[in-house]
C-alpha cells in the first residue's frame, strides 16, 4: 500500500490489519515505525505503540477491517520530512511478534 501526503498536511493513515493466526482480539500490542525507504526490517525494540481503530459499521469511512492508525502531520504525532519512508508494523500477541511487510509513505514538498 502506499500513501502521499503534503509536507504541511496533518491527517490519519492506516495499514489494515492482516494476521496469520488468531483475530484481532488476539493482539496484545501495535506498534508502527517509520525508516527512510530501503532499510532493513527492524528489530521489535525500534517499534513505538500507537493504536488499532476497530471497524465500525456505523461510521461509512472506516467500516470493515481494522487498522493500525497513525496521525501523521504537523500537527500529529509522527512527522516525517520530504521524501520516501517505510511503514512497518508490529502486531504482537502472547505467543508472537509479527513484523508486517512495509508499505510506503511519500512526504511531498
Amino acid at each position: 500500500m502506499g500513501i502521499s501526503q503534503y509536507h504541511g498536511e496533518t491527517k490519519y493513515i492506516g495499514d489494515p490489519i492482516t494476521m496469520l493466526r488468531g483475530t484481532v482480539a488476539d493482539i496484545l500490542t501495535v506498534k508502527t515505525l517509520h525508516t527512510a525507504a530501503g532499510q532493513p526490517s527492524p528489530a521489535p525494540a525500534d517499534f513505538t505503540e500507537t493504536a488499532i481503530l476497530v471497524a465500525d459499521a456505523s461510521h461509512p469511512l472506516w467500516a470493515g477491517t481494522p487498522e493500525v492508525v497513525t496521525h501523521l502531520g504537523p500537527r500529529g504525532d509522527v512527522i516525517l520530512t520530504v521524501g520516501d519512508w517505510q511503514r512497518w508494523v508490529l502486531l504482537s500477541t502472547a505467543d508472537e511478534d509479527e513484523i508486517d511487510a512495509p508499505s510506503t509513505v511519500t512526504i511531498l514538498p
